[in-house]
């Protein structure tokens, strides 16, 4: 079911998302994921699940296309620890790692209800890999029904998009679809495709496979919790030891250049005094001018705010000479706002009078070219 858009704008800026390296992420846990897609399956609510990793993250960066993708999804989730622990260096409230591996493990085995089944199709994956995971899920226990399972190999994404691959996929009537096609063909397949799929969960978990499968095997639980796992990954997967080095290197280079700077910020603006917020609304221009510390425990006025005039199609600047002190937790909303403005206006949404250390905030959340 294909919800409206005055329903997605609402649903989108209600999500209590906070900036981390320049991703809007889904303060959740595990569990709550979890529970959260088996939700959206059974009531037949899209769903677009991402996972993003350190790597995601760091290539997010440079590629505007991956970036969107992230943007565009429903429900954002921290899969690596390095972007938890940078979560709680800026005081951003995200829990715990939520690995999408994690998050399907708890849906195969804690999805309980034999009269709905949930029906989920593989897309990608070595060839092999796919049928065997199938057959692996076939045999057990679970409450879940692999309805399909497609290896694409090498295709172009012109190929892996035809009309003819769509709608056999849509015979399937799937309730999750789960893309291993590597995470930027992955996520460029779903933007491509999902609003023509109909299934409504649909995800790039590409380890997934290979584990169900048994092809790869899944660090222990004590190696996942303290943010080893990439070790276990490279001895398991050699192949993977450049990525993670080119990784290492990259947070460094964040770690001095946005991290540090940004606590010492953090510090400073805590000693001052919280200023309640208040707004002006310019119908004639559209711009909506925001007075005092727009942090997390003074957005929920501002959120039904925003929601009206989106929706509305009449807000088109924010103005900041009036701001003193903004939060990781504003601009993750203004990231999902400033995707719903894009939809009237083609620059999107501009922000107006940052000061110098405004723009110091958006250049250490690695937002500088992003709003």
């Amino acid at each position: 079911m294909k919800l409206t858009r005055e329903a997605l704008i609402e649903r989108d800026l209600k999500r209590n998302v906070w900036t981390v390296m320049g991703l809007p992420f889904d303060v959740t846990t595990e569990a709550e994921t979890a529970q959260h897609l088996i939700d959206a399956a059974v009531e037949d609510e899209p769903c677009f699940f991402t996972t993003p990793n350190l790597n995601f993250a760091i290539t997010a960066m440079r590629d505007n296309t991956f970036y969107q993708s992230v943007i565009n999804s429903d429900w954002v989730v921290a899969d690596g620890m390095p972007l938890v622990w940078v979560a709680r260096q800026f005081g951003v409230p995200l829990p715990e790692r939520v690995a999408g591996s994690s998050v399907f493990e708890r849906i195969h085995k804690g999805y309980k209800d034999p009269s709905r089944p949930l029906r989920v199709v593989f897309f990608g994956g070595p060839d092999g890999v796919a049928s065997e995971a199938f057959r692996k899920i076939e045999t057990d226990s679970s409450h879940l029904q692999v309805v399909g399972f497609y290896s694409p190999g090498f295709g172009s994404m012109d190929e892996m998009s035809a009309t003819e691959v769509i709608e056999e996929i849509n015979t399937k009537h799937a309730d999750i679809i789960l893309v291993a096609l590597g995470a930027k063909r992955g996520q460029e397949w779903i933007e491509r495709n999902r609003e023509a799929l109909n299934a409504p969960v649909i995800s790039h978990l590409g380890a997934v496979i290979n584990f169900v499968a048994g092809t790869v095997s899944r660090a222990p639980l004590w190696i996942q919790k303290s943010g080893l796992e990439w070790l276990w990954r490279i001895w398991e997967e050699n192949s993977l030891f450049k990525r993670y080095w080119h990784d290492g290197k990259a947070f460094l280079k964040y770690y001095f250049n946005n991290i540090r700077p940004y606590k010492r910020l953090i510090a400073k603006q805590n000693k001052r005094p919280t200023q309640t917020i208040d707004t002006k609304f310019d119908q004639s221009t559209g711009t909506l001018s925001i007075i005092g510390d727009v942090r997390f425990n003074q957005l929920d006025k501002l959120r039904q705010q925003l929601i009206e005039l989106v929706t509305e199609q009449r807000i088109k600047t924010i103005d900041f000479s009036g701001v003193e002190i903004f939060d990781a937790s504003f601009t993750g909303l203004l990231q999902l706002l400033n995707k719903h403005v894009r939809a009237y206006v083609t620059e999107g949404l501009q922000l107006q009078n940052l000061s110098t250390e405004h723009q110091d905030v958006l250049r250490y959340l690695a937002l500088n070219e992003k709003l």
